[in-house]
């Protein structure tokens, strides 16, 4: 092989698109919990997230309705998939935040400061706040 077919061989390597990652696979390479909390480091899903997240981050399935019980990680898989949708692959998205105050600030996930810097990089406009009632 040329040095020219060595070069050209590794340039069409670098246009080959990346694998195709379900949700679930994206969160636990992606996102890290930062020291302070429980378990720092690497997001390991439980067994009825994976399938939530699975769930969210398919493209055939239009909607998805979670009737949940309370710590059972809507927020932040909810969170992971808008990030991973606006790092990725931005498209239109409507999601029922739990409160106001989860509604003014979506993009401050506490728990993946990481994701939360990446996310807010590419959003183009500020996010208004209102002042506190």
């Amino acid at each position: 092989m040329t040095t020219v077919d060595e070069a050209l061989a590794r340039a069409v390597e670098h246009l080959r698109p990346p694998p195709v990652e379900t949700l679930p696979q994206w969160i636990e390479r992606v996102v890290r919990l930062p020291e302070g909390v429980a378990q720092p480091g690497k997001v390991k899903l439980w067994p009825p997230q994976v399938e939530v997240a699975a769930s969210i981050g398919d493209p055939e399935i239009e909607r998805v309705t979670w009737l949940k019980a309370v710590r059972s990680g809507y927020t932040f898989l909810v969170a992971c998939a808008i990030a991973r949708n606006v790092l990725d692959d931005p498209c239109h998205a409507i999601v029922l935040m739990p409160t106001e105050a989860d509604a003014i600030r979506p993009w401050s996930m506490r728990p993946a400061p990481d994701i939360s810097r990446l996310v807010s990089r590419r959003l183009p406009l500020a996010i208004p706040t209102r002042p506190a009632r």
